[in-house]
């Protein structure tokens, strides 16, 4: 945030900031626009200042107030999550040329998060022959490349999802029953969130 702040200082004056060019409001669930933009991202800058870019060109194809708004950010999303998927092309193929056959796996799923019998059940619906990962293979695969997350419980009875680019310690769980696409992907994939019952 602060190379951030940095690039908005010199850019428009030394009194600006993230904070001065974004409106206050929540974006949905209440979690911050800067809270919101690092969660879509493997926290690398080349993908936060991706995310940022395609904002700004949002913001000014629009006719509205000076500031960042949340539709700003939620209109800019569909380009990101193409871009993210670009990059994840670029870094898999060399490894998994047929990758796109776990993520459409996932996108026939629909919702962000799934059960493996039901990725398990899609995968093998897609799988080609010159694919030689099944389906086990295919999600460890998509897990070491973030594509995907676990659930992991904790000793309070709570979960937390372990996605390797945030949490590379923790490795892969061979017994892991429950996964969450990267949020990046979401509009890419044309995921939605399942309601909370």
């Amino acid at each position: 945030k602060k190379l951030v702040d940095e690039r908005i200082k010199a850019k428009l004056s030394s009194s600006a900031s993230w904070d001065s060019i974004t409106t206050p409001d929540m974006m949905r669930g209440s979690q911050s626009k800067w809270n919101h933009i690092l969660a879509r991202t493997f926290l690398r800058p080349r993908d936060v200042i991706s995310f940022l870019n395609k904002i700004l060109s949002v913001h000014k194809k629009r006719s509205a107030g000076p500031e960042i708004d949340n539709k700003d950010i939620v209109d800019s999303r569909a380009d990101y999550s193409t871009y993210l998927k670009s990059e994840l092309d670029d870094e898999i193929r060399q490894h998994w040329p047929q990758w796109g056959e776990g993520l459409q796996a996932c996108s026939a799923i629909s919702t962000i998060t799934f059960d493996k019998d039901m990725f398990v059940d899609e995968y093998n619906k897609r799988k080609t022959k010159d694919n030689d990962k099944d389906a086990s293979e295919a999600l460890r695969t998509l897990h070491h490349f973030s594509v995907i997350g676990y659930a992991q419980r904790s000793g309070y009875g709570g979960s937390s999802w372990v996605f390797r680019y945030d949490n590379p310690e923790a490795g892969w769980d061979n017994t892991a029953s429950r996964f969450k696409v990267h949020l990046g992907l979401k509009e890419y994939a044309k995921l939605r969130e399942e309601r909370q019952t």
